[in-house]
């Protein structure tokens, strides 16, 4: 099965269809645009991290801290887990801002 797009592509090399003169109008629009951008890809992990340090007062007496401090527990299957993820969200939040800062 093929594209759509790639049938479109093949119908305008077979007729050489030229693109149509504009007097220069899209590279005058094309100038003026801002320049692009940068991605701010630091806030997702920031903001996760800001969001768990609020939730934390919310969660004082009740269960969920206790359920916690039986995740802790070094004998529970689900530590190395737990740590594993916590090492690589650290190790992604260390290569973003290692590449923000190369961009500098």
């Amino acid at each position: 099965m093929t594209d759509p797009d790639d049938e479109v592509e093949l119908l305008l090399r077979e007729r050489r269809i030229a693109p149509a003169s504009d007097g220069g109008f899209s590279g005058r629009v094309m100038a003026q645009l801002p320049a692009r951008a940068t991605p701010r890809r630091w806030i997702v992990p920031t903001l996760t991290a800001v969001g768990l340090l609020l939730a934390l007062p919310s969660l004082h007496d009740t269960r969920v801290l206790s359920a916690l401090a039986e995740l802790a527990d070094t004998s529970n299957i689900y530590v190395a887990p737990a740590v594993g993820g916590l090492l690589a969200w650290s190790a992604c939040l260390w290569a973003l801002l290692a590449e923000q800062r190369s961009r500098i």
